[in-house]
């Protein structure tokens, strides 16, 4: 009976055993069910929005993202690269405008040549038609014309003063003049101020026309050079003064001052010479038969030119100004200059 419990007991132990080896072993396999299906649907988190990419889900994550990109029009160009590309752009673009530049300022100095050809052309036209001393001559001959030596000081500060302050300092040709009326006449939208030196108004009177073109104003400038090489300042001066229209058909100072105050201009006061000096600037609006206070007006500026290039002091300005109004009985400080 020993035996038998024995044996029954070796027997049951096997089956418990063996049932708790295959529990085991159904364990085992149903946790490695588990843990492979707990790795899928860990997986198939990851393949899911939000969760992390590692693995084929990064693959599956980079190629959305790749595809987001292409559709949303950006480059996948790493930013140096498109940097570089933007660089290129900006240089092939500066490039263009380099060329444009270029273009422009090729054009310009071929006209500026015409231009100058041209006016040199008419330089040399109207220099072998008359010579200097001709010209000189025919001034010097004519009825009326007064040497520099008998003309008032006075009269020829204000001539300087108020058509070229700085004649006797420039070649013939005052670049600071000329380009100030050149904004002048941009900013105006016409030719309001000419910036001609007195020896070019003296080479536009006696060779070339009145017209306003490129190439007469080359011309001019040309005339001019060769006329400060050919005569003093005091001979400019001198031919200039005796050759400029005054209104009421005087031409030169000598007519002028005869025509206008019925006198030799040695005879001139101070205020009839400041009043002459103004006129030439525009004769048909200063004439002193036509607007005598337009000419008053204008002589007001001759004197505050004469003060301000410091040939008069303000007291010896408003000492002539007031001639007038002593003569007149007017009032002094309508013709006298205002204090700077």
């Amino acid at each position: 009976m020993g035996n038998a419990s024995v044996h029954a007991g070796g027997h049951m132990g096997r089956r418990m055993g063996a049932g708790m080896g295959a529990g085991m072993g159904m364990g085992a396999h149903a946790g490695g069910r588990a843990c492979a299906g707990a790795g899928v649907r860990a997986s198939e988190r990851r393949w899911r929005p939000g969760g992390r990419t590692t693995g084929r889900a990064c693959a599956g994550a980079g190629v959305r993202a790749s595809a987001n990109r292409c559709a949303g029009g950006r480059s996948d160009t790493p930013a140096p690269m498109r940097a570089g590309t933007r660089s290129g752009r900006s240089v092939t673009f500066g490039g263009v405008v380099g060329r444009l530049l270029a273009v422009v300022f090729a054009l310009f100095l071929v006209l500026a040549a015409y231009f100058v050809a041209r006016g040199f052309g008419l330089y040399q036209d109207a220099l072998a038609a008359k010579s200097l001393d001709e010209m000189a001559a025919s001034i010097e001959g004519r009825e009326g014309f007064t040497p520099i030596d008998q003309l008032p000081d006075i009269y020829l500060q204000a001539v300087v003063a108020v058509e070229d302050h700085r004649f006797y300092a420039h070649p013939g040709f005052d670049v600071i003049a000329t380009g100030r009326a050149l904004v002048n006449d941009i900013k105006a939208g016409a030719i309001v101020e000419g910036g001609s030196t007195i020896t070019q108004q003296l080479a536009k009177n006696q060779f070339f026309t009145q017209e306003q073109t490129l190439e007469r104003k080359v011309a001019e400038v040309f005339m001019a050079f060769t006329m400060e090489r050919h005569f003093s300042k005091r001979e400019i001066l001198e031919l200039y003064v005796n050759s400029i229209y005054f209104g009421e058909g005087y031409e030169g100072i000598g007519e002028a001052s005869q025509g206008y105050f019925g006198k030799a201009p040695s005879d001139l006061t101070d205020y009839e010479a400041t009043l002459l000096a103004g006129i030439p600037n525009a004769p048909s609006a200063y004439a002193l038969t036509q607007n005598p206070d337009l000419a008053r007006q204008r002589q007001s500026q001759v004197l505050e030119k004469l003060v301000a290039h410091d040939y008069l002091s303000f007291a010896d300005a408003q000492r002539i100004g007031a001639q007038h109004a002593a003569a007149s009985g007017g009032n002094a400080a309508q013709d006298a200059p205002a204090a700077a």
